[in-house]
């Protein structure tokens, strides 16, 4: 039987985020190199990053997880605590492009904006979810 595939050293973890900033720069010269409409390069970036969140969630594990069972469809990390950061992350990082967009009013381009909220919120309440089912699961051991 062949292992799956599995990251539990920070610095393989952290290597997998930059090699997702790299596609990230590669998308972002194809989308200018064929003058995509903001909206649509908004668009592939979410799917992008939900992608790399997905499968991210596939093969990092935790200290102390289980490396070749695989993780139930709805758990994106290893311990409750981390998705909720990471959770607490991406909202933030929304409220701050918000933030943003609204000192910048003339020039914010707001359906591509709200695209980018509803894909940060779908991320937010997963890893949101993913933690109270890890916790509801670990208080009934």
């Amino acid at each position: 039987m062949v292992d799956p595939l599995r990251l539990r050293s920070i610095w393989l973890k952290l290597g997998y985020i930059g090699l997702y900033g790299v596609v990230v720069i590669a998308l972002t010269q194809v989308l200018a190199t064929v003058n995509s409409p903001e909206f649509l390069s908004v668009f592939f970036y979410n799917v992008l990053w939900v992608a790399a969140i997905a499968y991210g969630a596939r093969i990092f594990r935790a200290r102390g997880e289980e490396p070749v069972a695989p993780r139930p469809w709805w758990q994106l990390t290893g311990r409750p605590k981390a998705g909720i950061v990471l959770g607490i992350v991406v909202v933030v990082g929304e409220a701050l492009a918000w933030a943003s967009a609204l000192a910048n009013l003339p020039d914010v381009d707001f359906p591509s904006l709200i695209l980018n909220s509803v894909f940060s919120l779908v991320v937010a309440v997963a890893y949101f979810r993913s933690s109270a089912k890890l916790r509801a699961e670990q208080a009934s051991f």
